[in-house]
């Protein structure tokens, strides 16, 4: 691998619901991991994340990317053609030269879990979106992220760009167990991924940070829910209530 860095005007043409803010967060916190474990992937889709946490990980260890590959299950609904992502994921890696650092299990999460026996320093939660999957994946691989580590989910809080308000289920999710743990210390919290470092038990860190950007989230939940409502109204309105917004 050459560099390090990554062309985000190229990256942006990649199939995937990444923004380039989340992307950059993923490509942090995967630079600052120090080998301690794994950098595991939950949700691969085309590899547009994929691509990220391999170059902030440089030559230093592989990544785990985890999917079966024929899509979620909005991709299964209505009878809809068989979906196969893997070989366009293939490519992508390829194109952005990651494809020798990233180690493909292609499989449900859960079965991976079900096995799984490594250390984690990264975790990325973007499989599927039910709030029983959700639970399954965090439970499954969350008690082998190792203190200080980050664990990352992805769809769980709306923002103020229409069509991204997140999803029921990694919302609760990520409310009960990254806002709702004492295990969690320091969040960031970027376009729809809230993210949460491990800390051991009782470990002292500023709770108040914490309680703010909580409240700071359910705000903007709230707002980017009643956006992407008014985007379904009448043309007419949605300008009038977008040119209220502005005055406000």
């Amino acid at each position: 691998m050459t560099s390090h860095g990554i062309d985000w005007s190229e990256w942006s043409k990649l199939d995937g619901w990444l923004t380039v803010s989340e992307g950059r967060l993923l490509y942090e916190l995967s630079k600052k991991t120090t080998g301690r474990g794994a950098v595991v992937e939950i949700g691969s889709w085309k590899g547009k994340s994929t691509i990220c946490l391999a170059r902030g990980l440089g030559d230093r260890a592989s990544i785990f990317a985890i999917d079966p590959h024929v899509g979620s299950e909005e991709h299964h609904k209505g009878g809809a053609e068989k979906v196969w992502t893997f070989d366009q994921f293939k490519q992508n890696l390829e194109r952005f030269g990651v494809v020798d650092f990233v180690t493909p299990v292609v499989d449900y999460s859960d079965k991976v879990g079900q096995r799984w026996s490594q250390p984690i320093e990264l975790l990325f939660i973007d499989g599927a979106h039910d709030e029983p999957s959700v639970q399954k994946d965090f439970e499954l691989f969350w008690p082998h992220l190792v203190v200080g580590g980050w664990v990352v989910m992805h769809d769980t809080t709306g923002t103020w760009i229409p069509g991204l308000c997140g999803w029921k289920g990694p919302r609760k999710v990520a409310a009960r167990h990254l806002f709702g743990s004492e295990e969690i210390g320091p969040m960031r919290v970027v376009d729809t991924i809230t993210a949460g470092q491990r800390v051991a038990p009782g470990a002292c860190f500023p709770r108040g940070a914490k309680r703010r950007l909580r409240l700071r989230k359910l705000f903007t939940d709230g707002l980017s829910v009643a956006i992407n409502m008014a985007n379904r109204l009448p043309s007419p309105m949605v300008w009038t209530i977008r040119k209220l917004l502005r005055r406000a």
